[in-house]
């Protein structure tokens, strides 16, 4: 029997392996943040910090996770969410110990990153009453049947864009800088502006997942070492001011699903560049609401670039859309409580 019925609000408790700045964690903060939500949330971090991971071992490991499943117990939770492969065997113990309470499985990525996501994302969408999507493009990809499925907005807030966005050509992006993020490509396509005379610029902003090193490299060897500039990290507070300084974001990502970063910078008035995955093959639409990439065309996306950096009437017209298109959009939280309401209110 399901326990919600005995309570006015779903309580939900949302696994996460470690806290960071990715879709993922922002998204889940966001939940936190939400103090008039429908619902109860807690949000639970299974692992320390990325940076005081370095030396976590096994034992580590195994002490994280009997902490958290002391924790979830301790909660009484009628749903448990977990996202991301490395919560998936506190999961599945939680699974075979509170039978009566729901849980739903979370995918945010149209592929796997490796064997270990593979597998244990399939056992976390078998043994799951439910499997959440940030997209339908990452519920497709990952082969998950309709009648098992629901995709949750990844609106996270309402942002407003700032009255006016600096006049000159400047590009930027946010988020890891990972191999995934085709950050590489970004570079490429800067290169390649400013061979045709434009005074680019292209701020990316993030931290170091590994790559900042080559993509300075990379840089440097197209010539355009002093337009490519790394901040490091930046505050989500921070990005209405970062927007206004900006016009374009670039997104040339190898996966995504929703991808998180480019919804708040299409909320802030920026033109999303972006290659044709998850989600983003869908909301950036080229003539309308940005630029979608065949990243085996750059030039063709130069093309269309250099249009809109010349035409400011078809920049706005651009960025309106951009706008627009998050306008109604159901918020994260509303659309989670809303989920998990459902998923209790099913037959045990």
């Amino acid at each position: 029997m399901n326990t919600a019925g005995r309570h006015t609000r779903v309580r939900i408790v949302h696994l996460v392996p470690a806290d960071g700045i990715g879709g993922v964690e922002t998204a889940a903060r966001s939940m936190v943040a939400a103090g008039d939500a429908p619902c109860d949330f807690s949000l639970l971090f299974i692992e320390p910090e990325r940076s005081t991971r370095a030396r976590f071992g096994i034992f580590q490991l195994l002490s994280a996770n009997a902490r958290a499943f002391r924790r979830v117990n301790a909660l009484h939770p009628d749903v448990i969410v977990c996202s991301l492969w490395r919560s998936v065997p506190l999961a599945v113990l939680l699974r075979a110990t509170r039978r009566a309470t729901k849980l739903a499985f979370f995918v945010h990525n149209d592929v796997a990153m490796h064997r270990f996501d593979a597998l244990l994302s399939r056992i976390g969408i078998r043994v799951a009453d439910v499997i959440w999507g940030d997209s339908a493009a990452t519920l497709a990809a990952r082969g998950v049947p309709a009648d098992r499925s629901r995709v949750i907005s990844f609106v996270t807030d309402r942002l407003v864009p700032p009255v006016s966005h600096d006049a000159a050509p400047r590009f930027v992006s946010w988020g890891r800088l990972s191999r995934q993020k085709g950050i590489d490509r970004s570079i490429r396509l800067i290169a390649r502006l400013a061979e045709r005379g434009l005074d680019v610029r292209y701020d990316v902003y993030g931290p170091d997942g590994g790559e900042q090193e080559n993509l300075a490299a990379l840089a440097r060897d197209l010539g355009i070492g002093d337009r490519v500039r790394f901040p490091g990290p930046v505050q989500r507070s921070a990005l209405p001011d970062i927007a206004a300084r900006h016009r374009f974001f670039l997104q040339l990502s190898r996966s995504e699903g929703m991808c998180m970063a480019a919804v708040e910078a299409m909320q802030l008035g920026l033109v999303p560049i972006a290659t044709k995955v998850g989600e983003m093959a869908q909301y950036v639409r080229s003539g309308d609401t940005g630029i979608s990439v065949d990243s085996d065309r750059i030039e063709v996306a130069a093309d269309a670039v250099e249009y809109l950096i010349n035409d400011d009437k078809a920049w706005q017209r651009h960025s309106d859309a951009a706008v627009r298109h998050w306008h109604n959009a159901p918020l994260y939280a509303e659309d989670v409580c809303s989920a998990a309401r459902a998923l209790c209110e099913e037959r045990s």
